[in-house]
C-alpha cells in the first residue's frame, strides 16, 4: 500500500499527501507506467524522499536500470523494502518461537510482489504464490520477476504468479503449513482518521472467511498489513474470532510510523 501517512503532520501536509495519493490511484496515473523521474517524484510527494520507493533490495535508480517497472497505483500501494523486511522478519521470528516453519506463502493481492519477495525470503518458504486480478499488472509482475532472476536476485525456486481473483487462492492451498499475506486495496478505507479494515476492498473479514473454506489439517496463518493509526473499532471483531500474536515494534522511526501488522492463526 502507500506512504500511509503517520497522521502527525500539519493539516496542510496531510491534505497534500492525500491529494497526491488520490492522484496516483486514479486515471490517468493509475495505469501509467512510471518513468524514473515519476518514481522519484512520487517518493518525494508521498514521503519527502525521492528514494522512498525501494524495491527488491534496491533504490529506484538501481531497479529501474535492471528493467523493473511499476504503475502509478503501485507507487501508492506497494510495501517498500524497509517496511517489507520488517514485516517478514517479525512474522518469521514469531513463527519460529512457536515452533512453526511455513512451507508456503500465498499473497492473494500480490501487487508489486515486493512484500511476497521479502516475506518468502524471511520465512524460508519453499513455495511462494502471488495472485492479481489484472492481466496488465500480472504481466508486469512476471516481467519484473524474470528480470530479477536473470540478474541473480531471485532465490525462490518455486515462485508461481497467477492472474486470478483473490477468491481463487484456495485452489493453491495444500496440506502444508501456510502463511497468507492479507493486504487488499485500502482505497477510501484509509484517511486522516486512520485505517478501517471494515472498508478495505474487499473487507478483510471477508477475505479471512474465504481462506478457511479449504479444509486442511496443517497450520494456517495470516499476516494482515495494517497501519499504526487505526480507526476506532476496526480490529475488535477480528481479534475476537481469531487467535492473534503480539506484534513486534520497529526501532526505525520511519517504519514504526508508517506500517504495522497483525499475525493471526486461522487454523
Amino acid at each position: 500500500m502507500g506512504r500511509e501517512s503517520d497522521g502527525q503532520g500539519s493539516p496542510q501536509q496531510e491534505s497534500s499527501y492525500f491529494a497526491t495519493r488520490r492522484r496516483f490511484l486514479n486515471a490517468p496515473w493509475e495505469s501509467k507506467q512510471l518513468t524514473l523521474g515519476d518514481v522519484r517524484r512520487a517518493g518525494w510527494e508521498l514521503a519527502g524522499n525521492p528514494n522512498d520507493l525501494r524495491l527488491f533490495g534496491m533504490v529506484p535508480l538501481a531497479w529501474h536500470c535492471l528493467g523493473i517497472r511499476i504503475r502509478g497505483r503501485t507507487a501508492v500501494e506497494l510495501t517498500r523494502d524497509g517496511h517489507a523486511e520488517f514485516l517478514g522478519r517479525s512474522v518469521a521470528n514469531t513463527l519460529a518461537k512457536i515452533g512453526v516453519r511455513v512451507s508456503d506463502v500465498i499473497d492473494p493481492f500480490v501487487g508489486s510482489g515486493n512484500l511476497l519477495f521479502h516475506v518468502a525470503r524471511a520465512t524460508k518458504a519453499t513455495r511462494a504464490i502471488g495472485l492479481d486480478n489484472s492481466g496488465d499488472v500480472m504481466n508486469l509482475i512476471r516481467r519484473n520477476f524474470a528480470r530479477l532472476r536473470v540478474f541473480g536476485r531471485l532465490r525462490i525456486d518455486d515462485l508461481q504468479l497467477h492472474q486470478g481473483n483473490w477468491t481463487e487462492c484456495d485452489a493453491y492451498i495444500e496440506d502444508r503449513p501456510t502463511l497468507f499475506i492479507v493486504d487488499p486495496r485500502w482505497g477510501d478505507a484509509f484517511d486522516a482518521r486512520g485505517l478501517d479494515l471494515r472498508k478495505t476492498v474487499p473487507p478483510i473479514t471477508e477475505v479471512l472467511e474465504s481462506l478457511l473454506k479449504k479444509v486442511t489439517a496443517t497450520p494456517m496463518f495470516a499476516m494482515l498489513k495494517i497501519h499504526p493509526l487505526m480507526a476506532q473499532g476496526s480490529m475488535e471483531d477480528i481479534k475476537q474470532i481469531y487467535v492473534s500474536f503480539p506484534s513486534a515494534k520497529s526501532d526505525n522511526p520511519d517504519t514504526a510510523s508508517r506500517v504495522d501488522y497483525l499475525l493471526l492463526r486461522l487454523r
